[in-house]
C-alpha cells in the first residue's frame, strides 16, 4: 500500500505522498441487523431493516482495527464483513489485504465517477452469544 520510496532523489517525495495518503479518510455507510436486497425495478442495492451509520476511517486502517471500530459502534462482535462493489456485487472482507483492495476500489471509483460512499454490511453477534 505504501510507495517504496527507493527511486533516487524521489525518495522523500514518495514517502511524503504515502504519508499524505495514510491521512485520507474514507466515508462508508455501515449497515447491520438487516439484509441487502437488489431492487427488482432498477437493480440498485437496498438495505432491508436494521441499523445504519455513516462512518469515517483512515485509509491505512487494518482489518482488526476496522472490526474494533465497528464492534464499538454497534456494541456487538463482528461475524462477517462485506462491501458492495458497483458492477460486481458483494465482496467479503476478512484480512488486511481485503481492506487494502476495498480502499483501492474506492479510490478508483472516486477518480472515475466522482465522490463515492461505499456500503459495508456487517453480520453481528451479540457479546453474550454462547456460540461466539
Amino acid at each position: 500500500m505504501e510507495d517504496s520510496g527507493t527511486s533516487g532523489n524521489n525518495q522523500g517525495m514518495d514517502s511524503s505522498r504515502a504519508s499524505d495518503r495514510s491521512k485520507t479518510k474514507i466515508k462508508v455507510l455501515c449497515f447491520s441487523e438487516g439484509h441487502p436486497v437488489f431492487s427488482s425495478r432498477d437493480g440498485s442495492l437496498q438495505y432491508d431493516g436494521g441499523n445504519s451509520y455513516l462512518v469515517h476511517f483512515r485509509n491505512d486502517i487494518s482489518y482488526a482495527d476496522f472490526c474494533k471500530k465497528m464492534s464499538s459502534l454497534f456494541r456487538m462482535n463482528i461475524r462477517r464483513v462485506r462491501y458492495y462493489l458497483p458492477g460486481h456485487g458483494l465482496v467479503n472482507m476478512s484480512t488486511d489485504e481485503d481492506v487494502e483492495n476495498m480502499i483501492e476500489e474506492y479510490g478508483e471509483l472516486n477518480s472515475k465517477q466522482g465522490p463515492q460512499i461505499f456500503k459495508i454490511f456487517l453480520d453481528l453477534i451479540d457479546y453474550d452469544d454462547p456460540w461466539y
